[in-house]
């Protein structure tokens, strides 16, 4: 009896672990196939001038952009991510945005409590070490900042600094003049960064110093830049 018992009990575990190991098959190879339909759309609306406007105007809580700026890229991970990207150069129909260089990049990403607090005291200048932002994956060594302030866009809270560093976006965009923001909205714990990239090199004043009217490190133009924008 205790025989046949242990056999019985062997054969039970072995079908369970079978039937264990063909669902857990099962559940990546769904997966995989997901992942690779997903990327399949993905490619597809990067292509469609449409959809990539719809999920960049989405996510940016627009209806129009500022002149001379198009949708580049929208990517949404619901509840824990969202970019957006725009950029001064038309993409043609039919063509993905590889190769464009972004002149405007969004993100929203979870907020973690001290990383937060350590991004507004970077921000207002209570903390002037700069590698906050390589923690939040904003590649950029900061040397020269040339202003900064507070602004509030209707709902948006914005501390801005401008930089007069080179920044890497990780799309090989670089600038000699930038301007990076943290948004904040009212009774939200997400954590919102905009990078806002000149077009050019920064002209300078006789003393060296970068000529900042009309350019990403003026005040009135980051305002009248982000009050395109409600992304609260």
């Amino acid at each position: 009896m205790t025989k046949k018992s242990s056999n019985t009990t062997c054969l039970y575990v072995a079908l369970g672990c079978g039937a264990g190991l063909v669902l857990i098959a099962l559940v990546i190879g769904g997966l995989g196939f997901w992942g690779v339909q997903k990327a399949k759309q993905f490619e597809a609306d990067l292509k469609d001038p449409a959809v990539r406007e719809e999920k960049v105007m989405g996510i940016l809580g627009t209806e129009t952009l500022p002149d001379d700026y198009y949708p580049m890229m929208g990517i949404t991970f619901p509840f824990v991510f969202e970019m957006a990207l725009l950029t001064r150069e038309p993409i043609p129909e039919g063509q993905d945005p590889e190769g464009t260089e972004p002149s405007f990049i969004y993100m929203k990403i979870l907020s973690f409590g001290q990383e937060d607090q350590e991004l507004k005291d970077f921000f207002n200048g209570t903390n002037d070490n700069p590698s906050v932002l390589r923690d939040n994956n904003i590649n950029v060594n900061i040397d020269d900042v040339v202003n900064r302030g507070e602004l509030q866009v209707g709902d948006q809270d914005i501390l801005w600094l401008t930089s007069r560093d080179r920044i890497q976006t990780g799309a090989t965009r670089s600038s000699d003049l930038n301007t990076i923001m943290m948004i904040r909205c009212p009774n939200d714990k997400k954590t919102r960064l905009g990078i806002w990239l000149a077009s050019e090199d920064a002209a300078n004043n006789e003393d060296g110093t970068p000529i900042l009217e009309g350019t990403v490190g003026d005040p009135g133009e980051i305002e009248r830049f982000m009050s395109h924008f409600s992304v609260c």
